[in-house]
């Protein structure tokens, strides 16, 4: 897996994984709070579908939402102008452990 930085329409930063499958999510909520510091919140499922998951993780005035969607894979994107420094730290690390090993 490899993960891209995408702006998104609203001027946001996204890093996209998208070869990566939904539960993978769970995942990148666990780094961003155990190596980053994050706390997250109750995840937003598409019940009817399955299509969607979206997880709001916040540090101080920093908010993140970590995603997956059949469209982008998964997903971190700041969710305020705050975070879009954040997004590419978090980013440059992903990037490291997904070539360095499996998860």
């Amino acid at each position: 897996m490899i993960g891209q930085f995408h702006i998104t329409a609203s001027g946001r930063t996204s890093y996209e994984i998208y070869e990566a499958e939904g539960e993978f999510v769970f995942h990148l909520v666990q780094i961003l709070k155990d190596r980053f510091g994050y706390s997250p919140r109750l995840p937003v499922l598409s019940w009817l579908s399955l299509d969607e998951i979206y997880i709001t993780c916040q540090k101080d005035r920093l908010r993140l939402t970590v995603g997956w969607d059949e469209w982008s894979g998964c997903f971190v994107m700041a969710s305020n102008r705050h975070a879009d420094a954040a997004v590419v730290e978090i980013g440059g690390y992903l990037d490291n452990l997904l070539t360095s090993m499996v998860l």
